[in-house]
């Protein structure tokens, strides 16, 4: 849409690395091994056997249960569906300002025209011929005020369909 500058942090995409990443990691260390290995007073860990007296250790990693794992992409999903909501409102919220904006502005010009006119009706001098100059101008004057008027009503609908009413 093109009106949305500053949007909330896309929480659901971290959420879904953070998952991964320790997923990841859980399968990455049951997959990894570990050796001790003893010289002289020392003992050293290490993940390549680091001798001939190398001992593979048997490390058992916690993975998550069934149930962490739905809970976890719950989670995620109800981040992700806030972080969407967030977004959507500041947009609605940005194109309700502008509208506003919108609005201001031509009042202001429907304001600076209509007085732009008033001054023009009001210089007549008082004979025949000025009564119908007023006339058309001020005929000039209700046209221009009903077509910036159709136009604010227009913009403030786009508002408040925007604002839910």
């Amino acid at each position: 849409m093109g009106y949305a500058t500053n949007k909330a942090p896309a929480v659901g995409p971290i959420a879904i690395a953070l998952t991964l990443a320790l997923a990841g990691a859980a399968s990455a260390a049951a997959e990894r091994q570990m050796y001790r290995c003893q010289t002289g007073n020392d003992v050293i860990f290490s993940a390549e056997p680091c001798g001939p007296d190398a001992h593979e250790l048997d490390l058992q990693y916690d993975a998550p249960s069934a149930r962490e794992e739905a809970a976890a992409e719950a989670s995620i999903q109800t981040e992700e569906t806030k972080a969407d909501d967030t977004a959507v409102a500041a947009e609605a919220q940005e194109r309700i300002t502008a509208a506003e904006r919108k609005i201001e502005a031509l009042t202001e010009e429907r304001d600076q025209r209509l007085a732009e006119l008033a001054a023009q009706r009001d210089r007549g001098s008082g004979n025949p011929a000025d009564d119908q100059t007023w006339e058309i101008v001020q005929g000039t004057m209700d046209a221009v005020e009903d077509q910036y008027d159709a136009r604010i009503k227009a913009v403030q609908t786009e508002v408040d369909e925007l604002r839910g009413r």
